[in-house]
């Protein structure tokens, strides 16, 4: 938490004017645009989500969640207030700042396929981490898919928009959606 904070604030400083401009453009779309662009996303997340699953049952025998997702799981378990401010507004921002704000921006340079490509690559390994070597390895590349083309998708939504916001929006709401079915089912077995 402490170093997520201290991450957010430092990535806020050195990238106040950029957060401010695309805040501006943001603010400047008329909301119904916002929502759209937001729920069309969620539902391409969704969808990608799904077939990521089809592909998941059909190829593992033995389906299990990532050690990601069962770290966050447990986080809702032990501080579930925390763990729905951190998946659902700390961590959409930082991530988004991170691979679209600035790996997004320097891949670039190499054309925007390869930025889409490589922050969908990075974003996708970045969250399998702590799932190396402790699960099998049609079964970890089952699940780097799902966290790939996730990336991959707001990859293509900022090329599209040019706007982090958007970004953020988009994460934040899928993360709040897993979030309200992590809390449900947590408090559905007490």
């Amino acid at each position: 938490m402490i170093y997520q904070l201290t991450l957010i604030i430092m990535i806020g400083v050195a990238m106040k004017q950029y957060l401010i401009t695309s805040f501006k453009k943001f603010k400047a779309d008329r909301i119904s645009v916002n929502i759209k662009r937001v729920l069309a996303g969620v539902g391409i997340a969704f969808l990608l989500s799904c077939i990521v699953r089809i592909i998941e049952m059909t190829m593992c025998s033995n389906i299990s969640v990532s050690a990601n997702q069962s770290n966050v799981n447990g986080y809702f378990v032990d501080y579930p207030i925390l763990a729905v401010i951190m998946s659902v507004i700390m961590g959409p921002f930082t991530e988004e700042i991170i691979y679209r704000g600035i790996l997004f921006r320097f891949f670039s340079k190499y054309g925007e396929l390869c930025a889409v490509l490589s922050t969908g690559f990075l974003f996708g390994t970045m969250h399998m981490l702590s799932s190396f070597g402790n699960t099998n390895i049609l079964l970890f590349l089952c699940q780097w898919l799902d966290y790939f083309l996730s990336g991959i998708l707001l990859g293509f939504i900022y090329k599209k928009y040019k706007n982090i916001w958007i970004n953020v929006s988009i994460h934040g709401t899928w993360n709040l959606m897993g979030a309200v079915m992590i809390l449900t089912k947590i408090m559905l077995t007490k």
